[in-house]
C-alpha cells in the first residue's frame, strides 16, 4: 500500500512541478495513432492552447484482459525544439478479466499521466512515451502502464 502511495505521490508531484513552470507547446494541432506497451490500443489528441490538450483512447489491456476508454488532459512544457514533457489526468471505464465470466468486473477509475513526445520538424510524425497508472476504483489497479505511442499529426 505504502508503495501505491509513493507512486501516486511522484505522479501528483511532477504533475505540480511542472505545471507552474513556463511551457512553448507543441507546434500541430491534431493527432492520430497507435499505443503499443502491456495496453495495446488507438488515440487521438487535439491541442485546446499552445500548452494543454486533451486524449481520447481505446486499449486493451493483455496482461489483464482488460479492454478500456481513457480521457486525458494533458499540460505540455517545452524542454528543447520539438521534445516536450506532459502531464495530466483523467478518466477511464471498461472491464477487468473480460472473458473470466465469473471474474469479469466493471472498471472505472482515473488515470494520471506523465510522458516525453517528439514531434519530428520535416515529417508529420510523433512519438512518445508515457506512464499512464489506472487506478480503478471498483476493480484491481494497472500499475504498468507504459506505453510507446506513434502518431500522425494534422
Amino acid at each position: 500500500m505504502i508503495r501505491k502511495m509513493r507512486k501516486i505521490f511522484l505522479v501528483l508531484f511532477s504533475i505540480i512541478a511542472f505545471a507552474i513552470s513556463p511551457a512553448k507547446g507543441q507546434s500541430y494541432h491534431y493527432s492520430a495513432g497507435l499505443t503499443i506497451g502491456p495496453a495495446v490500443g488507438i488515440n487521438v489528441s487535439a491541442f485546446l492552447t499552445t500548452t494543454s490538450s486533451i486524449e481520447t483512447s481505446v486499449s486493451y489491456n493483455t496482461i489483464h484482459d482488460a479492454p478500456m476508454v481513457t480521457a486525458l488532459y494533458r499540460y505540455h512544457m517545452s524542454i528543447i525544439d520539438d521534445l516536450d514533457f506532459y502531464g495530466g489526468g483523467g478518466v477511464n471505464m471498461g472491464a477487468y478479466n473480460l472473458g473470466h465470466h465469473a471474474d469479469t468486473k466493471f472498471a472505472i477509475g482515473i488515470d494520471p499521466v506523465v510522458g516525453f513526445e517528439y514531434a519530428f520538424p520535416d515529417i508529420p510524425l510523433a512519438i512518445a512515451i508515457d506512464y499512464k497508472p489506472t487506478i480503478n476504483l471498483s476493480c484491481k489497479s494497472m500499475w504498468e502502464e507504459v506505453g510507446l505511442k506513434v502518431k500522425y499529426l494534422f
